[in-house]
């Protein structure tokens, strides 16, 4: 086996593991015909430059490489341990659902398109959390974000221009997660609430907003709540004009930050800008698609880290970080990633808006090929060894006889 498949199964997994998921690869790849080139150069598993993020429409993937989606499946395990059993995301892609009448399935699909060749599990529970769920917030994230670029186009071609408010609160390395997202989301609701409003925004035309709840975590200022708004106006509005408004909309959101009990907002915390950084903001996903697209990437502590960067250094044994993001998920809960307000959607001819489970979940429109089903015998133990990512990664290119060689291996070499 390469030297470079192995030091992906060596990071993509807990340290336990990595043997087994290496060797695990490496039966299969003695079972193949040796046309078929090497295991590491079929599977896309080898030390390489990895292609850029695709979304699949029909699986609900990012494709942005092996690595990344394995890491997805390992930061996801992490989180069913840091969680427990009573967290949603502890059955997400690991329970079968159940037939209509309670029935348990047979086992577990696995389709493999026809086209790029991606594959994905059927008739899995999935918890659609956003917050929690490393693998269901690539999916809800990457939709959302190219529903938004659709609401962009449409409004830029009715004559609109779109602007992007950044704001934020004072906070410090004590203050409560949960205390202060709730008085940042109050002040939120304040600002955007009432006629007042439409004073601040005279001879704009604001048409509606989309807000985007965001947060990062420093060790020197604590976590970090902070809002990103699209602003669908009527037109653009050139430097004076934007100066004018910016300058009107903070002394509002001021007054509001002081009113939600977060003392005094800094003028820095608060920035309003024109329309290609918000089109750009938008295409790099509002920050979770970007952090979760490049899965290997850390972000420096020095600007903070995004709970999925917290979640990945408890998996590597931070447990500070870890009783970080179980406060951030706490602290999240029940609240909303992305919102439109009343009307736009309608007005952008966006039709309903659908639920996080449901983005989740949704399934391709089409026939794709069925390459096999997993007993649920051989899924209990792909799910205790952590293999999910893995299996996904070799039903890229393998026939159901070589999986069937695969699962039968483990079956016989699998620790009790």
């Amino acid at each position: 086996m390469s030297h470079g498949l192995l030091l992906r199964a060596k990071t993509a997994f807990p340290a336990a593991l990595g043997a087994t998921v290496a060797a695990s690869v490496d039966l299969v790849q003695h079972a193949r015909p040796a046309v078929r080139g090497p295991l590491d150069t079929t599977y896309g598993l080898c030390e390489h430059t990895p292609p850029a993020p695709v979304f699949d429409e029909g699986t609900g993937e990012v494709r942005d490489g092996s690595s990344a989606r394995l890491s997805r499946f390992q930061l996801q395990a992490a989180a069913r341990r840091l969680l427990g059993s009573g967290h949603r995301v502890s059955t997400c892609l690991r329970r079968p659902r159940t037939g209509l009448d309670g029935s348990p399935t047979l086992g577990v699909p696995i389709c493999r398109r026809l086209d790029s060749g991606a594959a994905y599990y059927t008739g899995l529970l999935v918890c659609g959390n956003a917050w929690a769920c490393p693998c269901c917030a690539a999916k809800i994230s990457e939709r959302r974000r190219l529903e938004l670029i659709e609401a962009i186009r449409r409004h830029r071609a009715a004559g609109g221009e779109v602007l992007l408010m950044t704001t934020t609160v004072p906070h410090t390395r004590e203050s409560c997660a949960f205390e202060l997202v709730d008085a940042a989301c109050e002040a939120t609701r304040r600002f955007w609430s009432g006629k007042v409003r439409e004073r601040a925004f005279a001879g704009v035309g604001l048409v509606g907003t989309v807000r985007a709840l965001e947060t990062t975590h420093s060790d020197a200022n604590g976590w970090h709540p902070h809002f990103h708004s699209l602003l669908f106006v009527a037109g653009g509005l050139g430097i004076v004009a934007l100066d004018a408004l910016e300058r009107r909309l903070f002394t509002r959101w001021a007054r509001h930050v002081v009113a939600a009990g977060l003392g005094t907002a800094s003028p820095d915390a608060f920035t309003l800008q024109g329309g290609e950084l918000a089109a750009r903001y938008v295409s790099k996903g509002w920050g979770l698609a970007e952090e979760l697209s490049k899965a290997n990437v850390k972000q420096s502590r020095a600007f903070g880290r995004t709970p999925f960067a917290l979640l990945r250094d408890y998996a590597a044994g931070d447990a500070r970080a870890g009783a970080l993001f179980a406060d951030y998920v706490s602290a999240f809960k029940g609240r909303s990633q992305l919102r439109y307000s009343r009307g736009l959607r309608e007005h952008l001819g966006l039709g309903r808006e659908a639920t996080d489970e449901e983005l989740a979940q949704a399934v391709p429109e089409r026939t794709d090929e069925h390459l096999i089903t997993i007993s649920p015998r051989d899924w209990v133990l792909i799910c205790r060894l952590e293999l999910r990512g893995v299996v996904l990664e070799l039903a890229r290119t393998l026939t159901a006889l070589e999986l069937e060689h695969f699962f039968s291996t483990h079956r016989s070499t699998a620790p009790p």
